[in-house]
Formats: structure tokens, C-alpha cells, sequence
């Protein structure tokens, strides 16, 4: 009621000029950007015939409607999470450009429209690093979206980490801690795109010369960002040659497979312009000239080109794993599908050549060790030390890889979370003969394992709807899995409601903390090296903001001006 005296107030002309200001505060906030920069957005908006008054015009102001803004977005969250059935906990730690500890947490549960959604729940300066200053983290975060231990004890139903031992450890992690304040065991997973990185670093370390192809390709990434000078002569020669510009950009000290395969492809595309350049460097006799003889001896020699194009195709098929690992929607069920086709790609690159082997083939001659590359394959470049077999080491590395995911991934073929492989449309049976009893056993050792979330009169019903459940599910084999789950939890027909339950369990379970990472990236935007006094709660707000799916022109903010006024301790100033 107060809200809506609050509104009635405020004529057309004062609402119009609160829109404007909320609306270039969202703007800053979203971007980014310096809170001193609202007043010369509002000049500017004035300037260009818009009405806006002259209260409100300051960075002071514009942080407060930021926090309106952020405010609303909290309790759209909160009442989410107050009508999920399950919850799962994402956390990740990183520090900030202060040297603050930080953790931030996500909250991953089913929406509205059937959809898993992962929503920022706060960023947390931790008191310390150790997993009981992280619980403690955890606990303070999930509040600042109203989940108190109570919604804990009845909504939790799994967590989300990075494999570190504080948060994984099985005597006195943030794991077991969690679980022991809320008096049962839940589903812990260890983020799949952390795994997948750790499984490809674990092959790597058999294979020697890899360590030693990563350094030559770090070498010519520096040689180049860090010189203005040698990206200019590089790029003259560029002109001469009619090649692509030239660009390697900064060595990133990230995890992700597909900023490495992103790397390898730059390399292979400025081949030949960049073995010109460092020719001509290394016929100096300074530092510089010392710096490229060396690049250029592994460079040019024909071991590297060879485990050049091999990881061409190699870290192709890892990369694309590892962008669907990184995806919000990812679900237990795809995890396992997705690494079942990687798994056989890798094994076809064993059997074959991958496509940029063969093109290295179809342009190398080994008689002469020349090299045709470059844009339309016109420039030739001779390798040194031809002659080399490498048919046993990629073998063996591809058996490697293989074999270090089977590992990483081992525990996903183990109770509970294999049998949720039943529900997915794309393994079932179309014999109407096997599909009569497919996936009974492993719903009712669903039931069984998560009787504590389940009401007596849903265990009763659930086993005896999975036919009906079955049955929708394999007619629409032809259509995206996550659509069909989420059409269903969004219509929730009456003959498999309650087997639903179950559905809604999946797909609530967060595989990746991938979305932990953006938060992180989007904290270092903006708590950077010019704003290191960044308050926590206003660190906090910036950072829902950048999480919100909402853009500046679908964003409305009549909500956050109610909150506003509403939230004033003393009157506030009718424009």
C-alpha cells in the first residue's frame, strides 16, 4: 500500500524524469561503468532534448538507484527460490585486485518455465580461506537471497565446486560441513570443465615434447604483444606477402581448452609470415635477434609443424567439449552424452588423420621438407630435421587423453547420478518389447536414494507413473532433451506429476561452475586496479547486475523507483 501511495504521487512529468535517471543508472551499471560518469550521461541526455530536471544529477545518487535496481533483482530471485522444489549450491574462490578473499555464489534451481536457472546470490569477502571461513562465506551468501538453514535442510540437493580439498574434502571440507549442518548427504559434483582440464593436463605430462611445444608457442605469443615495433615489422611483411594481419594477442593463464585451440589455430594461420619475420630478426646479433634464433629453431623444425596440426585437430574436438561444459543449461544427462561422442571422435583421430593433419600431408614434401601454407596455400617454407616419425606418440597420447577422462569422469557411471540416464529420450529403446521395462530398476533406486525430499505419497506414485513418463519421453526422441524436461515441469500433466519430481531433481543438479568463473571475470572488471576501495555491497550489486539476462532496452524500472522512494528515510525530493 505504501508503495502505491509512494506512485500516485508522482505525476507524469516526475515518472518520466525517474525513468531517464533509472534507466542511464542501470546503463552505467551494467557496462560497468564509473558512478561519476551518470551526471555528464544525464548532461548529455539533456542536451539532447530530453527532460530530466535538477535533483538526483550526482555519483552519490546514481549509486543509490544502482542498489534499487540491484535490490529488485535480489527479491525476483528470492521469490524464485522460495517456489523451487530443490537447490543446488555453485562457489568458487578467487582474489580481488585488493588482495580480499573473495567467494562468490551462485544458486542454480528449476524456474518457472521449466528451465534450470543459475542466479547470482552474492559475493562474499571471507574472513579466511580455510573451509570453515568458506562455510561460513556460503552461509552469509545464500542469505543475502533469503535461503536461511531451514531452506537448506528442505530445498538442498546438491553442490558445485572446483576440485580444491578445502571445498572437497572428504574430512572436514565445505562439503562434508555443509552436509553435516543440514543432517543428510547430498550430490557433490566436481565442476566437469575443471575435470576435463585436469584430465588433458594429466595426458599431457606423458608426452615430453608437448611441455616443450606449449613453451615455443608462449615464446612467439611475448615475442609479439609485448613489441610495437615487432608487430609492425611482422605486419609489413604481411603486405609484402599478401597474407592475414597478424595479431597474437596476450598469454592467458586460463583454464579453458578453447583459448589454447584458439592459440594453436593463430599460429598455424600466421605460419609463414611470422618464420619470415624471425628470419630476419635472427639475422641480428643483439638480444632480440638471440631471442628469435631460438623461437625459430623449434619453430621451423618439422617435429613442431607436425604436433602443430596434430593439436590443431586434437584440442578441436576438446575445445568443443569444453563450451558445452561451460554452458548454464548443462544437465547430468548431456555431461554423459557429450563425453561419450568425444570419446569416439578421439578414438577416430587415433584410427585416422585428422582434416589439418591431411592438409599438412597434402602440402608437405618430406623429399625436400618444404612446406606449402599460408592464405591459399601459396607460401613455402623449408622445416629442419625432416624425417621424423610421430605416428607411436600421438597414438599414444590420444590413449593417454582417453584414458585420463575415463578416469576424471569415473564417478559419473556410479548411483545415483547414472541412473538419470534412463529419463533422457535419446538412450530409450524403440522395441516395444525392451522398452516395457526399461529404466524400472534404476527410478526406484531413484526413489529410494532421495526418499528424504520425497513425500510417502510420491514414493508410492512415482514408480507406478514411469511408464506414462517413459512413453511421452521416447516420442520425442526428434526434439532437444532439455526442451522436452522443461515443457513437462512447465505443464505438469496429472498422470506423471509426481514422477516429475525427479525430472526436476536432474535438472537442478549443476554440472559446471563455469558460471563462478564469468562472476569472477566480471569482478575483476569491476573492482580493477583504479577502484580497489570498491565497497562489498556495492561490489555485490554491480556484480547482480552484469549476472541479469536483462538488457537496457527490454529493462523496465518502475519496480526499482517504488523500491526507492519506498526504502527513504526521510522524504524524498519530487522532481
Amino acid at each position: 500500500m505504501m508503495i502505491k501511495a509512494m506512485s500516485a504521487k508522482l505525476d507524469q512529468q516526475t515518472q518520466s524524469r525517474m525513468e531517464i535517471m533509472f534507466n542511464t543508472a542501470f546503463y552505467v551499471a551494467s557496462e560497468g561503468l564509473a558512478f561519476k560518469k551518470f551526471p555528464g550521461l544525464l548532461d548529455l541526455q539533456e542536451k539532447n532534448g530530453l527532460d530530466i530536471g535538477i535533483q538526483y544529477r550526482t555519483d552519490k545518487k546514481c549509486k543509490e538507484f544502482v542498489s534499487s535496481i540491484a535490490s529488485v533483482e535480489r527479491q525476483r530471485i528470492s521469490e524464485e527460490v522460495h517456489n523451487a522444489r530443490f537447490l543446488c549450491v555453485l562457489a568458487d574462490g578467487s582474489t580481488d585486485k585488493s588482495i580480499t578473499e573473495q567467494e562468490a555464489l551462485y544458486v542454480r534451481y528449476t524456474g518457472p518455465n521449466g528451465r534450470p536457472s543459475t542466479q547470482f546470490a552474492d559475493i562474499v569477502a571471507l574472513e579466511s580461506a580455510d573451509a570453515v571461513g568458506v562455510t561460513k562465506g556460503i552461509q552469509k551468501g545464500l542469505e543475502a537471497v533469503d535461503i536461511d538453514n531451514e531452506q537448506l535442510k528442505e530445498k538442498l540437493a546438491g553442490c558445485n565446486f572446483d576440485g580444491a580439498s578445502v571445498m572437497m574434502g572428504k574430512r572436514g571440507g565445505v562439503t562434508q560441513q555443509l552436509q553435516a549442518k543440514i543432517g543428510r548427504p547430498v550430490i557433490v559434483i566436481h565442476c566437469v570443465a575443471h575435470r576435463l582440464e585436469l584430465a588433458v593436463l594429466d595426458a599431457v605430462k606423458t608426452c615430453s615434447y608437448l611441455n616443450r611445444f606449449e613453451d615455443t608457442t608462449k615464446s612467439i605469443f611475448k615475442f609479439y604483444f609485448y613489441s610495437p615495433k615487432r608487430r609492425r615489422e611482422v605486419n609489413e611483411i604481411v603486405n609484402i606477402l599478401e597474407e592475414d594481419v597478424v595479431y597474437y594477442s596476450g598469454v592467458q593463464n586460463t583454464r579453458w581448452l578453447a583459448s589454447r585451440h584458439r592459440a594453436i589455430c593463430a599460429l598455424e594461420k600466421h605460419f609463414p609470415t611470422t618464420v619470415m619475420h624471425l628470419q630476419h630478426k635472427a639475422g641480428t646479433s643483439d638480444e632480440q635477434g638471440q631471442r628469435a634464433k631460438g623461437i625459430l629453431k623449434d619453430l621451423q623444425s618439422e617435429k613442431f609443424v607436425k604436433y602443430l596440426y596434430f593439436m590443431m585437430d586434437v584440442t578441436k574436438v576438446l575445445s568443443t567439449l569444453s563450451k558445452i561444459f561451460q554452458s548454464d543449461k548443462l544437465c547430468i544427462t548431456d555431461v554423459v552424452t557429450s563425453l561419450e561422442t568425444t570419446l569416439t571422435l578421439l578414438e577416430q583421430l587415433r584410427q585416422e588423420k585428422g582434416p589439418q593433419y591431411k592438409k599438412f600431408e597434402e602440402g608437405y614434401c618430406e623429399e625436400t621438407g618444404i612446406l606449402k601454407c599460408g592464405k591459399n596455400n601459396i607460401q613455402e617454407v623449408r622445416l629442419t630435421r625432416a624425417g621424423t616419425s610421430l605416428e607411436r606418440e600421438f597414438d599414444s597420447f590420444l590413449t593417454e587423453v582417453k584414458g585420463y577422462i575415463d578416469n576424471r569422469f569415473g564417478n559419473l557411471q556410479e548411483e545415483p547420478l547414472s541412473f538419470f540416464k534412463v529419463f533422457d529420450p535419446r538412450e530409450m529403446p524403440q522395441e516395444r518389447s525392451h522398452l516395457a521395462t526399461y529404466g524400472n530398476l534404476e527410478v526406484k533406486s531413484l526413489v529410494e536414494h532421495f526418499s528424504n525430499y520425497l513425500t510417502e505419497e510420491e514414493e508410492r506414485n512415482i514408480t507406478a507413473q514411469w511408464p506414462a513418463l517413459r512413453t511421452r519421453l521416447v516420442r520425442q526422441k526428434a526434439i532437444s532433451p532439455n526442451d522436452v524436461f522443461s515443457n513437462l515441469l512447465a505443464s505438469r500433466p496429472d498422470d506423471v506429476k509426481d514422477c516429475l519430481v525427479l525430472l526436476d531433481l536432474m535438472l537442478t543438479l549443476s554440472p559446471s561452475t563455469a558460471k563462478c568463473e564469468r562472476g569472477f571475470s566480471a569482478m575483476n572488471h569491476l573492482k580493477c586496479n583504479l577502484r580497489t576501495t570498491l565497497g562489498q555491497n556495492t561490489l555485490s550489486d554491480l556484480m547482480r547486475m552484469r549476472s541479469s539476462d536483462q538488457t537496457i532496452k527490454a529493462y523496465k524500472p518502475n519496480a526499482a523507483i517504488n523500491n526507492w522512494f519506498s526504502a527513504a528515510k526521510t522524504k524524498r525530493h519530487i522532481l
